[in-house]
């Protein structure tokens, strides 16, 4: 269901957000406001002045909640861009490539084994990613084979 909800996103935010000539950080703002009081709807404030009371959980709270504002809000602006930019397609692709990531960062810092498969995965991510980039467009095709058709 994550992987349905973030491939529609994409798709949503090229035809109905992309077009409407808002920054990606007005569009950021927008959705993360939104996201900010949805959460508060279902949060239950008791107890929270609690954590004024101890430093380390205070401290934790703002790097978290500066780290999360700073690095989600830089995150949507960079998707809002190039989703513009670029079109859904070509951003949804750019989903595909953290996998790898991960699993470097997991062989490398986590000493986790690496496995054939896990090679053969690693090899067949890029390899789709760049089957999706260089696909036949079908609007790129109708203009040249119309073109065609009045050669002839």
């Amino acid at each position: 269901m994550g992987s349905l909800s973030v491939g529609a996103s994409f798709v949503y935010a090229r035809r109905f957000l992309s077009h409407l000539d808002m920054s990606p950080v007005a569009l950021s703002t927008w959705k993360i406001g939104f996201a900010l009081l949805t959460i508060a709807c279902v949060t239950p404030f008791h107890g929270m002045t609690r954590i004024a009371d101890d430093a380390r959980a205070a401290a934790g709270i703002v790097l978290g909640l500066e780290l999360g504002l700073l690095g989600t809000g830089v995150a949507y602006m960079l998707y809002y861009f190039i989703v513009t930019l670029l079109g859904a397609l070509a951003d949804s692709s750019v989903t595909y490539i953290v996998p790898v990531v991960a699993l470097i960062i997991g062989v490398l810092f986590a000493h986790e084994p690496m496995r054939a498969l896990d090679l053969l995965a690693m090899a067949c991510i890029p390899g789709g990613v760049y089957l999706l980039q260089s696909g036949c467009n079908p609007k790129k095709a109708a203009p040249a084979a119309s073109a065609a058709r009045r050669v002839t």
